[in-house]
């Protein structure tokens, strides 16, 4: 790195260095990622004493338990004693958690339940001082109705005030279902991507890019939905064809901007239809919430939104975003669908094949934005060029934070807005 940090970023511009240079992206890792909340895991993984989630936060490996009392806890995935992992398994059920090395076995509240051959441990710490020998919670663990976030960090802001108003967007997942209560749906979509996490990060508020990188695949939607096909393609190519927006619409989507770099994005699909389907769910609804909470569950679309730097909520249909660094130029997103308890199964099958159209592997307009997000890290190694612009609607912008729209960058100035203050070295 040679250009200093605190010049990398300033009013619009931000230096190719932020995406491309090893040593930020290494101090990334330390000064944001381990001082932030991530996102681990939901309650519903873990619904019996005995079942646990294994995974990594931030490079470090972690293990969440829910108790014989009770209780979800998470510690660092590692045996006290020689250091191997506890469990390579990411998700199951066990009666007790051991170390397949040595055999060291260990209670759901992480205290060391018992070590196979204690002879040679006389007079050693071991038995005198068995607490150190437990497994080591994480600093911070906190639960937000039911979506579980870990913090590497001792010291910091707790987790409902880091997520400030986007925490809505969870409650809204939550609030859809008859019977208040969601689970996750089936496995996870998992895709590796050639650029920088940011380059994604950015791209999921960007309503100008629609029109330019998915034409092809809007045309194709375009045709399917004029053309005699089951009601489950014609959803699936309705999804694709919503991106053929054009900007003057893009401009009347919100986009808001909120601290610690998190934001939100209004709908431009839409998620009510007039159906008799659609009206079993909303009267099961209503027998929760009245009619009016469901005007105010429902009434609200919301596209996605964005907890900074590593999360990406969509309430409409039902999905979570996990953003995983691998590499400078290499981010890992795992996708995440969740079940409406309650729900008629026609609910949940719009959710499921919204879920299959955007985010496998095999999407068509995935493919464009991969092909995208690879064009801008290649264009990036260019180091004779320095600079790229985010100053879309920047001239009457007193602050990042604030209202904008699908046609601004504000969004991404506040990201940045926040990396910059993250990224400060704390004394």
């Amino acid at each position: 790195m040679t250009t200093p940090l605190n010049q990398l970023v300033s009013a619009g511009n931000i230096h190719r260095d932020a995406y491309a240079d090893q040593d930020i992206f290494e101090k990334e890792k330390e000064r944001l990622f381990r001082r932030t909340w991530l996102y681990a895991g939901h309650e519903s993984q873990l619904k019996n004493a005995g079942d646990f989630i294994s995974t990594v936060v931030a490079d470090e490996p972690v293990l969440l338990t829910r108790g014989d009392d009770g209780q979800v806890r998470a510690f660092f995935n590692r045996c006290p004693h020689r250091g191997a992992v506890i469990s390579r398994k990411p998700c199951g059920h066990t009666k007790r958690l051991q170390c397949a090395y040595h055999g060291w076995s260990f209670n759901f509240d992480g205290s060391l339940d018992a070590i196979p051959l204690m002879k040679g441990y006389e007079g050693s710490e071991v038995l005198s001082n068995r607490d150190k020998f437990g497994l080591t919670p994480v600093p911070r663990f906190g639960s937000y109705k039911g979506f579980l976030f870990i913090s590497l960090a001792a010291d910091g802001p707790d987790l409902e005030t880091f997520l400030g108003p986007v925490a809505l967007n969870l409650t809204n997942m939550v609030e859809r279902s008859p019977l208040g209560e969601i689970e996750v749906w089936g496995g996870v979509f998992r895709m590796i991507k050639r650029n920088n996490w940011k380059v994604y990060l950015e791209n999921l508020h960007d309503g100008a890019h629609a029109m330019p990188t998915h034409s092809s695949s809007i045309r194709a939607a375009q045709t399917l939905i004029d053309q005699d096909h089951s009601e489950w393609t014609k959803l699936q190519a309705y999804i694709v064809a919503a991106n053929s927006q054009s900007p003057s619409h893009m401009e009347q989507i919100a986009v808001n901007c909120y601290a610690n770099g998190h934001s939100e994005m209004m709908a431009f699909r839409k998620t009510r239809p007039d159906t008799p389907e659609q009206k079993e769910y909303e009267e099961l609804l209503a027998r929760r919430v009245g009619r009016d909470g469901v005007e105010e569950i429902l009434g609200v679309d919301r596209t996605n939104a964005i907890i900074y730097p590593a999360l990406s909520v969509q309430p409409n249909w039902m999905q979570l975003r996990v953003i995983v660094p691998l590499a400078v130029n290499m981010t890992r997103v795992d996708v995440w669908t969740f079940r409406l308890r309650g729900a008629p199964e026609w609910i949940n099958r719009r959710i499921q094949t919204f879920s299959n159209t955007i985010h496998t592997p095999a999407s068509l307009v995935r493919a464009d934005d991969l092909e995208n997000f690879e064009r801008v890290q290649i264009g990036l190694s260019a180091r004779s060029v320095p600079w790229v612009s985010a100053h879309r609607e920047i001239a009457n912008e007193p602050e990042p934070c604030g209202k904008s729209s699908a046609m601004s960058e504000r969004y991404v100035r506040n990201q940045f807005a926040a990396w910059s203050e993250y990224m400060e070295e704390k004394s």
